[in-house]
């Protein structure tokens, strides 16, 4: 787990215990894992493992490496680098669209959610403007856990097991 640490009159450093929205529902530490289990749509009984292998310097901010995805976060928004240019990803504070990042998630819903993985409160549901027209998902986190439920125009992956910062969920 990264600290963020501040600076005090007396020039000491005290490590902050308060975690942004996009640190609690899209958590990244190197060794972090998740397998998910196509549920339903094509390719049913399927499943991937993802994988945080790493950090990396890219255009002067630090990714880590999902999978074969960079992502950071920075407050509430998550980004990610591909093809040389930076994308907002999510917005974990919002609960409308930004019409100039039709890509980009924002909060649709909130509540409780059970996968095979385990029963979670407090999680948050989030979808695109663009998923109505380009195929794009509906997107379900968990707090400390991160991406639960994925769901497309014809398929649905549930995370069946997770491995967060040390913490296992649900059997891998």
């Amino acid at each position: 787990m990264a600290l963020l640490f501040i600076s005090c009159s007396d020039n000491t450093f005290l490590p902050t215990t308060q975690l942004t929205k996009a640190e609690v529902y899209f958590p990244l530490h190197v060794g972090d894992e998740w397998r998910y289990f196509r549920v339903s749509g094509v390719n049913m009984g399927d499943s991937s493992l993802i994988t945080c292998s790493g950090i990396e310097k890219i255009a002067d901010k630090m990714y880590f490496k999902v999978g074969k995805s960079y992502y950071r976060t920075e407050g509430d928004y998550v980004y990610s680098y591909s093809e040389g240019k930076e994308n907002l990803v999510i917005n974990f504070s919002t609960t409308v669209a930004d019409t100039s990042k039709p890509f980009a998630k924002y909060v649709y819903k909130t509540g409780d959610d059970s996968v095979a993985a385990g029963s979670f409160m407090k999680c948050i549901s989030a979808t695109s403007l663009s998923t109505s027209w380009d195929g794009g998902t509906f997107d379900d986190y968990a707090p400390n856990i991160g991406l639960i439920r994925k769901t497309g125009f014809k398929w649905r992956d549930e995370l069946t097991y997770a491995r967060i910062n040390g913490k296992v969920y649900g059997k891998k």
